[in-house]
């Protein structure tokens, strides 16, 4: 949205310089660094900097329970609350004393008003004539519509609901029971209260969160942000985290800076140096040694930083550090490289390169060489094999009330309509062609170059290609198509999210990636699937 300026800061740097930002409502800033880096005390540091009435923190040792289902807040101590909050922000002390005892009783409060004011202003609106689908586009969803569907693309199971007593309660989908709010699980009840104190923070405000992951599950914290982030492209956000994977993420929503120290003059702290993170790179590797301490475990992959196809090997394999390093030509320079290093013996390398058709003798090679060869062509196509499909088939099932079965039927059925009318067997046998004579080439080059002429004569796998991918087709081989076929570009993601009701591709991907976050099981059968990383 951006617009008028929210606050103007001037940060000051340990190198004497200062890093300049206005944050106006749709930008997003992520401060990543470890402990003691002083991302607490720049967060102080950035509310003091924020005229009271544009700013709003939410501090990371904040109260997480409440012990009713109503509040009991009136509007007089609501708004000596809110003085209270002003005062309570530019208290150096605030980035680790908590002065807000009222915390989740005000949250409940201001959701109360909101669900009012806009059950108020629905009935005017009705009264004056206007249409339901008019109401709705004036007032656009209701509040505890937008922290439900906050909660559901976190991948809870709860749905809130504001009673006739005042009193709210979560109704669980998956034990089939409603309860008063103050009876659901510590996760639960976290994710609330964050949501909805944003969900009902005032247009154009400045939201501060600090070390959301700290009361979170790290299965939800990192798509609780971002859909939070989404909901309210109103405001600005200045986000506070130690979590590498929720860095990441929004790195594609806003600016990321990495916070590797700070200079401190008493009790204050003065300085920071920060870098910031370029969109197509990886974080700096002195944050994450600094989270995560040694580097251990490397896993070389295919892509750039920026690529979504980090997230998944992140997700898949999170012992390991991900490291994207380009083509698999540059995977396997890379694990080569590190393995032959005597001086970095204390880090073991790997590589995982695309399957791209590859024959058993090359996927052999590979793994001699600490490479192993995917199952499939490209890492996303995990997102569209049978056992991922069947579980966001049965998580749109319930959310749809319909039948999973009817869903899996339809996606298989879409994808392989797409593969006859796109004519893709064709050119996904050729581009396979394509890249095998390349590689194979590309292996022929003879170590010595004296003589004037060089003759290569390889095999072209065409034709075979593509009667196998045709044979596949016929016989409606749906999982054998996933493995060895080039779907990226063939449509067929597309028609298979489409089919399953998903508005789009990317809602199909943000429900997998949420399953496999909870579901270990899920995991293990991808893991499995890739086979055993060379040691």
């Amino acid at each position: 949205m951006n617009g008028a300026p929210i606050a103007t800061w001037n940060i000051p740097l340990s190198d004497g310089s200062a890093l300049d930002l206005t944050p106006s409502a749709g930008d997003v800033y992520t401060f990543i660094g470890a402990n003691g880096a002083g991302k607490s005390a720049l967060a102080s540091w950035l509310s003091r900097h924020t005229l009271a009435e544009r700013r709003h923190r939410i501090i990371a040792h904040r109260q997480v329970w409440f012990s009713s289902a109503a509040t009991t807040m009136h509007a007089p101590e609501r708004a000596s609350e809110l003085s209270n909050f002003s005062w309570v922000d530019e208290q150096s002390d605030s980035r680790y004393v908590d002065h807000r005892s009222e915390r989740s009783n005000t949250i409940l409060y201001d959701m109360a008003s909101s669900v009012g004011l806009h059950q108020r202003r629905e009935n005017e609106l009705f009264r004056s004539g206007k249409t339901a689908d008019q109401v709705g586009e004036i007032l656009g969803p209701a509040p505890i519509d937008q922290l439900n569907s906050i909660l559901k693309a976190a991948g809870l199971a709860v749905e809130l609901r504001y009673g006739e007593d005042n009193l709210f309660y979560a109704n669980h989908a998956r034990l089939g029971a409603e309860y008063p709010i103050f009876q659901m699980s510590d996760g639960e009840k976290n994710a609330l209260l964050m949501a909805a104190e944003v969900v009902t923070a005032p247009v154009g405000q400045l939201i501060i969160i600090d070390e959301p992951e700290r009361h979170l599950h790290r299965s939800i914290s990192a798509s609780l942000i971002e859909n939070i982030v989404t909901l309210r492209s109103d405001c600005a956000f200045a986000i506070f985290t130690h979590d590498l994977e929720l860095a990441s993420s929004l790195r594609l929503t806003g600016d990321v800076f990495s916070v590797d120290s700070c200079v401190w003059n008493g009790e204050e702290v003065v300085s920071w140096t920060l870098h910031q993170v370029p969109g197509d790179s990886d974080l700096p590797e002195s944050v994450r040694e600094g989270i995560l301490g040694g580097r251990g475990q490397i896993l070389f992959v295919e892509g750039r930083a920026s690529s979504l196809d980090v997230g998944l090997y992140q997700l898949l394999f999170p012992e390991r550090t991900i490291v994207p390093a380009g083509g698999s030509h540059e995977v396997k320079q890379a694990v080569a490289g590190l393995r032959k290093s005597t001086a970095q013996h204390w880090v073991t390398a790997a590589g995982i390169v695309d399957g791209d058709a590859r024959s058993a003798d090359e996927r052999e090679a590979l793994r001699d060489g600490g490479v192993i060869a995917l199952p499939v062509n490209e890492i996303e196509s995990l997102f569209f094999i049978s056992p991922v499909l069947v579980q966001v088939a049965s998580d749109q099932a319930a959310h749809l009330d319909t039948d999973a079965a009817t869903l899996i039927a339809a996606a298989k059925m879409a994808a392989f309509d797409q593969l006859v009318a796109s004519d893709a067997i064709e050119r996904a046998a050729l581009k396979q062609a394509r890249d095998a004579i390349n590689r194979q080439v590309q292996r022929s080059i003879p170590a010595e170059l004296g003589t004037e002429r060089v003759s290569i004569e390889v095999d072209n796998p065409f034709a075979s290609l593509r009667a196998r991918y045709q044979e596949l087709l016929d016989r409606e081989e749906y999982d054998s198509l996933i493995r060895e076929l080039s779907i990226r570009d063939t449509g067929v993601p597309n028609k298979i999210a489409r089919a399953m009701k998903f508005s789009d591709l990317t809602d199909y991907q943000r429900v997998a990636r949420r399953l496999l976050k909870q579901d270990a099981g899920l995991r293990e059968k991808l893991v499995t699937m890739i086979g055993p990383i060379p040691a």
